[in-house]
């Protein structure tokens, strides 16, 4: 009968044991008093080793830290290029309560700078815009009630923006979504506003840091 616990993590009992601990070696517990504590040398040659050692660094310096960088949940529930704001309000929060179209161009226009090319995120802003006003039926989907929800913080990331241009097209947009206003003006909002992301659009092509 073996006087040896099955400690290893594979099940294998003393002198089959060959996981690697400190120095190329690895303790077997022992259940017998008169042989406890008992290093038993691994029997791997040099090259086995070498490729186990070079597969365990390859792990541990590209292959974990990619793993760990891709499952990080905040990089799927808050990316970080939708929480640049200085005001702290998170891009969703305001552009859940938009339609589908002018949600997009928000966000690309939020994330400016933080993500893909400029003038792309630009154009792509621009188009969004320029395909809700060729649906302006949807443009009633908010509510007032909705409305006072999200505005507030709306302005206060508006507020933030450094982009002259793109600080305008902002605010005609927040002026689209003013119910107050008659749909003739809110449309001439939303207009301007693909006006002000037009003279961004040059601004960014021509590389111009002047406002």
């Amino acid at each position: 009968m073996s006087h040896f616990k099955e400690v290893c993590q594979y099940g294998f009992t003393h002198g089959q044991c060959r996981c690697r601990g400190p120095k190329e070696e690895h303790k077997v517990e022992c259940d017998n008093s008169n042989h406890a504590n008992i290093l038993v040398k691994p029997e791997v040659d040099a090259e086995t080793q070498g490729h186990v050692d070079a597969a365990i660094h390859r792990y541990e310096t590209e292959t974990k830290p990619f793993i760990e960088e891709h499952q990080e949940p905040e990089r799927v529930n808050h990316p970080q290029h939708y929480n640049n704001s200085a005001s702290g309000v998170e891009c969703i929060e305001v552009v859940r309560w938009m339609t589908f179209d002018v949600g997009n161009a928000v966000k690309y226009l939020w994330r400016l700078g933080h993500k893909d090319d400029s003038v792309i995120e630009l154009r792509k802003a621009e188009w969004y815009l320029k395909d809700q006003l060729a649906f302006p039926a949807h443009h009633d989907s908010v509510r007032v009630e909705d409305y006072s929800e999200w505005a507030s913080d709306f302005k206060a990331h508006i507020a933030t923006v450094p982009d002259g241009h793109v600080q305008m097209a902002l605010k005609f947009i927040l002026g689209y979504y003013d119910l107050w206003l008659d749909s003739t003006k809110r449309l001439d909002n939303l207009r301007l506003a693909v006006f002000e992301i037009s003279n961004a659009i040059t601004k960014a092509s021509l590389g111009n840091d002047q406002e």
